[in-house]
Formats: C-alpha cells, structure tokens, sequence
C-alpha cells in the first residue's frame, strides 16, 4: 500500500489488536487485512500504549486559519458570491493580517458546501444591438417551422474563442 495516506478505521484496529493477542506475526495479521505492517505496528503501539485503538485527538496538521478567520471567509463568500479565492485570500490577509494560501480558502469553502466563482464574460448591449435584435424578432415572428430549418446558427464571437 505504498502512497496510500488513508488511517485505519477502529475496527480494522481492534480485529487487528486482538488477532495479536491471540498471538499472530504482524505480517499475518496486516496480510490477513490488506493493511501495511506499519499500519499494524502503530495500532499495536497505540493500544499498548493507550489501552485503546482510537486516535490521538490533536494529531494532524494544525489549521492554518481560526474559527473567526473561518467565519470571516464564509460570510465575505456568501456576501459576494463570484468573488474568487485568492482575492477572498488578499482580503483576509489585509483584515486578518492572516497569510494563507487561496487552496486554503477553497478547502474552507467547500468545508460550507460553496465553491469560489468567478464572473461570466458578458458583452454590453448598445442601442444599436437592441434595435436591431427587435428589427430580427418581428421580420421573422411569423415564420414556421420549415423556414427556420434552413437556419444555421453559429457564434463568431471572438470573445468565446480560444
């Protein structure tokens, strides 16, 4: 299980703990499970330890934004809703003096069940485009069907290219 980062569950543990007091290897026992030997051997140092299976409470990387600057980020991300991560990120920094990364924001984001977003690319109606969309629409509101079918819509917008 090279590369896997996944810790294992209290029952997986406690079967594993237990098979080793009924005197099995570690290597049986992490075979037997489909875990890695250092997987076994740090649920057994645990146990021996602790007398419980359980995680360490506390064990992890520290959060990297408190509970304040966490509330700060979801009511600015609600307030503003396309607003993106790293200017959310520059304004937490500029209120807060808090240095994150804007990988931060989106975690605290999506911890809330939101996304950061960022504007539509809209181009602006003139008078002109507004007159003439309304010449279009009544020189054709009164065609059929089969009129339209020789249509052939397409975008030339250079805006939507890439």
């Amino acid at each position: 299980m090279p590369g896997s980062r996944r810790h294992m569950d209290v029952e997986t543990a406690t079967r594993a703990v237990f098979m080793l007091q009924e005197g099995e290897s570690q290597r049986s026992v992490a075979r037997r499970l489909g875990v890695s030997r250092r997987a076994i051997r740090n649920a057994w140092e645990r146990f021996l330890e602790t007398g419980s299976v359980a995680r360490r409470s506390g064990s992890g990387r520290a959060r990297a934004t408190t509970v304040q600057e966490d509330r700060y980020i979801r009511l600015t991300a609600r307030r503003e809703r396309t607003i993106p991560a790293c200017v959310l990120e520059n304004r937490l920094r500029q209120s807060t003096g808090t240095r994150t990364s804007d990988q931060t924001i989106r975690n605290r984001l999506h911890e809330d069940g939101r996304r950061s977003r960022s504007r539509l690319i809209r181009l602006k109606l003139t008078r002109a485009h507004r007159a003439a969309r309304l010449r279009f629409a009544r020189e054709h509101a009164e065609w059929t069907m089969d009129n339209w079918r020789n249509v052939l819509f397409t975008d030339e917008s250079e805006v939507f290219q890439r």
